[in-house]
């Protein structure tokens, strides 16, 4: 797995804050929009829960059709170059680390993709982020570890 990933502050800070406020509660996500630049994803905009999605405290289904208007509009917006690159949830207890549904998932949606994806998990104390890619058995998922973020008010970066 070469690449990097990058993620804006901002969205970044919207993820942390969807953590604080999951404890206890029902599951949230929704999709990562952004672009392939090379074997780097760079991850540009986020959907939030709509009306239609399915969440209880171990389980979120996206099912509302704003995850992929919001894609189809950023494809069309972007001259055909943003698009899905993925997915974030939140887990209201425990440690942010992909339950065995989560790995089905990933691996179904990657192979659809056919591209590396980004997931993220966020619980109300942390944030992890896994690139899959699909490798001779299945994905590989591998974790990513936020090592720091840039300078620039703007953007953070995640080193593999």
């Amino acid at each position: 797995m070469n690449g990097y990933f990058s993620i804006p502050a901002n969205i970044y800070e919207r993820l942390v804050s969807e953590g604080k406020g999951a404890a206890g509660k029902q599951e949230r996500g929704g999709i990562l929009i952004g672009q392939y630049r090379g074997p780097h994803i760079e991850i540009t905009d986020i959907t939030l829960p709509g009306k239609s999605d399915r969440a209880s405290l171990f389980r979120f289904d996206r099912r509302d059709a704003v995850h992929q208007r919001s894609a189809a509009k950023a494809w069309r917006v972007s001259g055909n170059t943003k698009t899905y690159v993925g997915e974030w949830h939140t887990h209201p207890f425990g440690a942010a680390t992909p339950s065995g549904m989560d790995k089905r998932t990933w691996e179904r949606l990657t192979r659809e993709a056919g591209e590396p994806l980004i997931f993220i998990i966020v619980t109300p104390a942390d944030i992890a982020f896994f690139r899959a890619e699909l490798g001779n058995n299945g994905i590989i998922p591998a974790p990513v570890h936020l090592r720091q973020l840039l300078p620039s008010p703007d953007q953070g970066t995640v080193p593999e």
